[in-house]
C-alpha cells in the first residue's frame, strides 16, 4: 500500500520554474525527463521552488521516494514556453 504524501505542484504547465508544496521533508524528489532519465533532485523543505528552465520544452515527470527508496507517487509535469 501506497503512503499518503500531501504534496501539491504547481502551476501545471509552467515554463519550467514551478513550486512543490506539501510535507515534502521525508521524501527525495527526482525530476526525469521523457527517457527516465534523473535532471534532478531535490530534498527537505515544505515549500521547494525547482528550476528546469535550461531544459527543454516538454513533457517531465515529478517522482517522490520515501526513505526506504520506494516510489509513492509519479506526476506529470509539462514544461513550455
Amino acid at each position: 500500500q501506497l503512503e499518503p504524501a500531501y504534496i501539491e505542484m504547481f502551476p501545471n504547465p509552467n515554463n519550467g520554474v514551478f513550486v512543490i508544496e506539501g510535507t515534502t521533508e521525508l521524501y527525495t524528489i527526482e525530476i526525469l525527463d521523457n527517457t527516465a532519465a534523473v535532471v534532478e533532485t531535490v530534498t527537505g523543505g515544505n515549500k521547494i521552488t525547482i528550476d528546469i528552465a535550461d531544459l527543454p520544452n516538454g513533457i517531465y515527470f515529478v517522482r517522490i521516494k520515501n526513505k526506504n527508496n520506494e516510489e509513492i507517487q509519479l506526476q506529470q509535469m509539462i514544461k513550455m514556453n
